[in-house]
């Protein structure tokens, strides 16, 4: 089990590193076997396609995202933005190179859904159930503009800014994140 995990590894960073100097498109499971030195077999015994490659890389940041959130004291919406900056900041080069595909416009979809399922978040007022939705994705996209204009502010600074936006009696009052322990 160790050496798949490991192998992953080397698959995905290989990814990772393809994605800084050639489009998505451009990339072939070759290209990526060639660069992690793994097999073919090897590939495609974890992997089905260089697809669902990109779409377990993209889990694996919403896990972190998670992660980093359900590790504070005080779970907030000011911390999960924060820490999506942050952590979409580490992954700059892979969503620039992502952001103008199919299978990113899929990712963004599928992810704000497990986002909201992940945070776990209980809904006193029923109608307040799509405005996560609304914002985990407002955050996307913001924060796709912000990597494709440098990533100038830090994460702090755009969790101030952004965090203001999103109306807060629908978090303080119809919504409680229950962290995961």
């Amino acid at each position: 089990m160790e050496k798949q995990n490991l192998t992953k590894k080397y698959i995905f960073e290989a990814f990772k590193s393809l994605l800084t100097t050639q489009k998505y498109e451009d990339i072939s499971v070759c290209d990526i076997c060639k660069k992690a030195g793994v097999s073919r077999m090897s590939f495609y015994r974890n992997f089905n396609s260089k697809e669902e490659l990109t779409v377990k890389g993209f889990d694996s940041i919403v896990q972190r995202i998670q992660k980093e959130v359900n590790q504070k004291n005080n779970v907030n919406v000011y911390n999960i933005v924060r820490e999506c900056f942050a952590i979409f900041k580490d992954y700059k080069d892979i969503i620039n190179s992502l952001q103008h595909t199919e299978i990113f416009q899929s990712i963004i979809a599928d992810s704000t859904n497990d986002l909201q399922e992940k945070f776990n978040i209980d809904y006193i007022n029923k109608s307040a159930r799509y405005a996560p939705l609304f914002y985990i994705s407002a955050v996307y996209f913001v924060i796709i503009q912000w990597l494709k204009g440098g990533a100038v502010e830090t994460p702090d600074e755009m969790a101030r800014l952004v965090t203001p936006l999103i109306n807060p009696h629908i978090f303080n009052n119809d919504c409680i994140f229950k962290p995961e322990k």
